[in-house]
């Protein structure tokens, strides 16, 4: 892969709330990588092959679902149900991460437990809807009668994440505390169904339960699909220091609002990540993260960029992933914003904060170009140059279905051409 260069940026969001906005207006990226971030006359240029001119908009990182579910049953290539997974992609969501690895009449059973995540983490490493999206889908079950060793063999084979506790495996609490440290030892990522139950044989752990289990994340604090009483809510906000998840589809944004008012208050936003629930009984939400940063941008009251940061950088740490900030060394995944057309923001960060979406130019995945719009996404003022040349909307068609150029073709033009 070629050295690319990203110029005329008007504002670097990093992604981390402790650096804000970067200063520059240039990126370096080599080999799917940051190199270079700051000013276009201090980057050592040598070598570009590809320039995309950001034309003064605004450049984020790509932004990361932390709850979607990939059904393994929904993966047949040829009949292209995973295309809900391509419509997340394009709309800016660069890493899917999976609540469950699931498939209908599977056993509660150690065995079966291992081998579907295993199956999972192997599968969705291979396969990356759109040709880039990365999906991290391969999720532990705890169920009845796992052992330490269970947990260290499907962690040796690369599985990272347990499957949401409280829909499906065992509803022993004393018994799912010693799993959840045997997955902390072994480097799982542990989350907690929070809230009202929906699918049939799930269980609800109460605040105090959760507070003693202390799990990584909990999952949709704002509900999925019933937002637990706000008492509760505080109790596990005040009494934990684990991530708290608010989601966009079937969520209570009331809820959600709520809880980020806590954090907001305790100081505490960097613990907040977001998550769609999608594909569910609702449908997906390609547009979902963009939602849920718009409204604590515009109803709680937070700089854009940090609202950025929840869907970004938060959700990175949470899940020790390389990616999420704008940062030399992390992998170059990024998305340029602009004020969405006709909107009364000046810049993508304003009509972010009056609760407008932002509209959408590119998308990059390690340092590949994976899309220019999407079918759901709001149109910018104007668009990137590649290589000087702009891309843009020509049609209805091109518009209502999302039709990109030949993007695998773009960034191989020679530089002017």
């Amino acid at each position: 892969m070629g050295k690319i260069l990203v110029k005329n940026i008007d504002k670097i969001v990093s992604g981390d709330l402790k650096k804000g906005i970067l200063p520059g207006d240039a990126l370096l990226i080599e080999n799917g990588i940051f190199t270079g971030i700051g000013r276009e006359s201090t980057l050592n240029s040598r070598g570009v092959e590809s320039v995309i001119d950001a034309r003064g908009m605004v450049v984020i990182p790509g932004l990361i679902d932390t709850h979607a579910h990939a059904w393994l049953e929904d993966y047949y290539p040829g009949l292209q149900i995973v295309d809900w997974m391509k419509a997340t992609l394009l709309a800016g969501v660069t890493t899917l991460i999976s609540a469950r690895t699931q498939l209908m009449g599977e056993k509660a059973e150690p065995p079966f437990a291992k081998a579907m995540a295993i199956l999972g983490q192997s599968k969705w490493a291979a396969s990356k809807p759109g040709n880039y999206l990365k999906v991290h889908g391969g999720t532990l079950s705890l169920v009845e009668n796992l052992t330490e060793s269970d947990i260290k063999e499907v962690a040796e084979l690369g599985v990272h994440l347990v499957s949401e506790i409280g829909v499906g495996g065992t509803s022993d609490l004393a018994k799912m505390k010693q799993y959840i440290e045997w997955c902390k030892k072994y480097g799982l990522i542990v989350s907690i169904h929070f809230g009202g139950r929906m699918v049939p044989g799930s269980f609800a752990p109460s605040a105090e339960a959760i507070i003693d289990m202390n799990p990584d994340f909990v999952a949709h604090i704002n509900g999925g699909p019933t937002a637990p009483a706000l008492e509760d809510a505080k109790k596990l906000v005040e009494g934990s220091q684990c991530y708290i998840e608010c989601i966009f589809n079937n969520g209570n944004i009331k809820m959600g609002y709520e809880v980020a008012n806590m954090l907001i208050k305790r100081g505490e936003l960097h613990r907040m990540i977001f998550g769609t629930d999608s594909p569910t009984g609702g449908g997906w939400m390609p547009l979902g993260i963009h939602n849920l940063i718009a409204h604590l941008a515009s109803f709680n009251g937070v700089p854009a960029q940090d609202a950025i940061a929840c869907a970004t950088g938060n959700s990175a740490d949470c899940f020790k992933l390389n990616t999420g900030k704008i940062e030399v060394g992390r992998e170059a995944d990024l998305v340029v914003i602009d004020a969405p057309l006709d909107s009364a923001g000046k810049d993508a960060l304003e009509a972010i904060e009056i609760g407008d979406l932002p509209g959408q130019a590119m998308v990059m995945v390690d340092g590949h170009l994976a899309a220019l719009w999407g079918k759901a996404t709001r149109r910018p003022r104007q668009q990137v140059l590649i290589n000087g040349i702009e891309y843009k909307y020509e049609t209805f068609q091109q518009f209502m279905q999302g039709e990109q150029p030949r993007l695998d073709l773009l960034l191989q033009y020679p530089k002017g051409s």
